[in-house]
């Protein structure tokens, strides 16, 4: 394991998908109150409450670290040791009672990614990579040792290809996919369907680094690749494009797929 981490930040990371779980079920298909950010993105109390839960988890636990939250919380700094978190990501679907929707928590050490983690709390189950022991998906209530290990799919030619993403009806990415390749959408998400090997890649053409941290680390441990905006591999580059690997050159050759803006 990579600089300072530690079994227990392992552990610890399974305590805040409890804990985030927990809160956010409390919340889900009741009345919750919302507002809108100056970016126009929703915020819940539910995204308020599960950020608080696990900042006084990370507050008591690992009191030296720094935090970046999506909802503004926390102590970014600049820490050698830094949890990033998006208590709810997906706040739209979570509001209107869907199953796309879950808590992101990553560990970076000296700016590397250490651990992440993605939960789905309506179906109890988390994906989770750590830095050169591969991607895992697990039951929230049993072992992480009973875990399944995740792999990418095999698929090399991009006219056979599965790809989904955060992409607009009618867009000039979606006449592209159309174009090169077949659409395909996931109910609990397109990043956990390809490190299940449901989908072969996965265009994002925005995000924040709380959205992509744990989706980098769980794809590139499950064999695939990622890329940002700018041909390199931040997490925190405002969108980029995952692959399984095998489909990386044929997309990067397609200029459609590679304009984020």
């Amino acid at each position: 394991m990579i600089g300072f981490m530690s079994c227990d930040d392992l552990e610890l990371l399974h305590r805040l998908a409890h804990a985030a779980d927990a809160v956010s079920l409390r919340y889900f298909r009741r009345i919750v109150s919302t507002s809108v950010k100056d970016d126009g993105t929703i915020v819940s109390a539910a995204d308020v409450a599960v950020e608080a839960a696990l900042i006084k988890i990370l507050r008591e636990q690992r009191p030296g670290d720094g935090v970046l939250s999506e909802e503004g919380g926390g102590s970014p700094g600049q820490r050698h040791r830094q949890w990033i978190i998006d208590p709810i990501d997906g706040t739209e679907p979570f509001l209107a009672g869907r199953r796309s929707w879950g808590t992101h928590v990553a560990l970076t050490i000296g700016g590397e990614l250490a651990l992440g983690i993605i939960t789905r709390p309506t179906e109890g189950i988390r994906w989770w990579a750590i830095r050169g022991e591969g991607a895992w998906r697990g039951h929230a209530e049993e072992s992480p040792e009973n875990a399944q290990r995740m792999q990418v799919s095999r698929t090399a030619r991009l006219a056979h290809a599965r790809i989904g993403g955060f992409v607009a009806s009618g867009s000039h990415l979606a006449k592209a996919i159309a174009l090169h390749a077949r659409w395909s959408a996931d109910s609990l998400g397109d990043i956990i369907a390809l490190v299940g090997g449901r989908v072969d890649a996965v265009i994002a053409p925005a995000g924040g680094a709380w959205d992509h941290a744990p989706q980098v680390l769980l794809v590139t441990e499950a064999g695939g690749c990622y890329y940002d905006r700018f041909g390199g591999a931040r997490f925190d580059a405002a969108g980029g494009v995952y692959t399984n690997g095998l489909l990386t050159d044929q997309i990067r050759a397609i200029p459609a797929f590679n304009e984020l803006d």
